[in-house]
Order: C-alpha cells, then sequence, then structure tokens
C-alpha cells in the first residue's frame, strides 16, 4: 500500500553532527524518551552505524558509535531538539561553572538571558550556603576534651607550688647538735610535674541507557 502523505526526513547523523558538541548529551540520552512519546518518528537504518562526538554532562569529551536512523522532520520534532539543544549548554555550563553568553547569541535569540540569569542565581546561593556551613563550623572553636585538658592543667600548676618553708626557732635551732645540722638533709624547694597535651579533635570542613547507542 503506497502512502501519499509527503513528509520530510534526514538521517540522524546529518542532525546530530553539525551540533557544538556541548549541546548534544540530553538529545542522546532522551531520544528514546522522545520516541516513546511520539516527540520523534524514526526507524533504524539496516547495518548502519556512525560515531559521534560530543561532551558529556560534566563537559568531558566521549565518544558514542549511534544506529544510523531515519527521522521524519516535523515542528514537534524541531522544538524538541532545539529546546534539548540548550538544555544540554546550560548544563554542562553550570557543572563546570562556566556560564557565559555573548552578544551575538543574545541578538539571535540563541541563549535565554532571563533563564540563565536564574541558573547564575541558583549556583550563588548554593555557594553561599556552602560558605556559611563551613563558617560555622569554625566557629564552634575548641572541643570539649580541649577545654578539660585545659583545666585539668591549670589545676596541676596549682597543686604543684611548692609550700613555704617553715621558719624555724632560733631556740630549737641553738639546741639542735652540730651532727643533725649537717646531716639534715635540705627540703626539696618544688615538685616539677610533667602535664601531658591532650591533642584535639580535627574538624574537617567542608541513564538513561538508550537504544541509540552500541557501544561507548
Amino acid at each position: 500500500m503506497k502512502n501519499d502523505a509527503a513528509y520530510a526526513t534526514i538521517r540522524l547523523s546529518s542532525l546530530l553532527r553539525p551540533l557544538p558538541n556541548n549541546e548534544v548529551c540530553l538529545i542522546v540520552s532522551g531520544y528514546t524518551d522522545a520516541l516513546l512519546e511520539g516527540v520523534i518518528e524514526a526507524m533504524p537504518e539496516q547495518d548502519q552505524t556512525f560515531d559521534l562526538v560530543y561532551l558529556n554532562e560534566q563537559g568531558q569529551e566521549t565518544t558514542a558509535q549511534l544506529n544510523e536512523e531515519f527521522v521524519v522532520v516535523t515542528d514537534e520534532m524541531t522544538r524538541w531538539l532545539a529546546a534539548q539543544q540548550l538544555a544540554s549548554r546550560y548544563l554542562i555550563m553550570t557543572n563546570t561553572r562556566t556560564l557565559h553568553t555573548t552578544e551575538e547569541r543574545l541578538k539571535n535569540q540563541l541563549d535565554d538571558l532571563r533563564a540563565m540569569a536564574q541558573i547564575r542565581r541558583d549556583a550563588l546561593k548554593k555557594d553561599r550556603a556552602a560558605q556559611a556551613a563551613k563558617g560555622g563550623q569554625k566557629a564552634k572553636g575548641p572541643s570539649k576534651a580541649t577545654k578539660k585538658s585545659s583545666r585539668s592543667g591549670s589545676v596541676s600548676s596549682k597543686n604543684t607550688r611548692a609550700k613555704p618553708q617553715e621558719r624555724q626557732d632560733p631556740t630549737d635551732a641553738a639546741l639542735a647538735k652540730p651532727a643533725d645540722l649537717v646531716n639534715k638533709p635540705a627540703a626539696d624547694a618544688q615538685t616539677s610535674i610533667s602535664n601531658k597535651a591532650v591533642a584535639a579533635p580535627q574538624i574537617n570542613a567542608e541513564d538513561h541507557n538508550t537504544d541509540l547507542f552500541l557501544n561507548t
């Protein structure tokens, strides 16, 4: 049965290869879902594959071998593709902290300035929260173990002070035998006690699997 309806098709490789390598990752990972939802209508070409080099979500270059497919060109597919391109770009720029745009991209409406501003705002809030958490840990001060050790050291120091020697009555000294005075050991003036330091504990501050893939 012949279908008289005319429609345009394009190979998947011809659709993806011309795109910037930082605008592809979500197209590849979301392709199967788009097929299931009817956003994309496509059929594999028998025994045909192609290699695609692109940046993954973390901005790292990767190579995937994909099935070649014939894709029906529709307005819905075109809108989906454009949306995934932009989302891929913003995701990688966010993960790699390289968010920026150009005058040319803004004039040609390739970037959504307000969407990018929101992404930047969210990133700044996340950084501020991380800094506040780090500062809170430092403000806690020394641990209880350290304070207890410090107090123990103070008490030990007080206890080691030598008591003053009692003054001898002159009358007793006069009555003492010379031999007794010579052989009588002198009293220790001070007792030394070494306090062991207690170290304070350290506080540390801070798939989509798609039927497109044959192997990666």
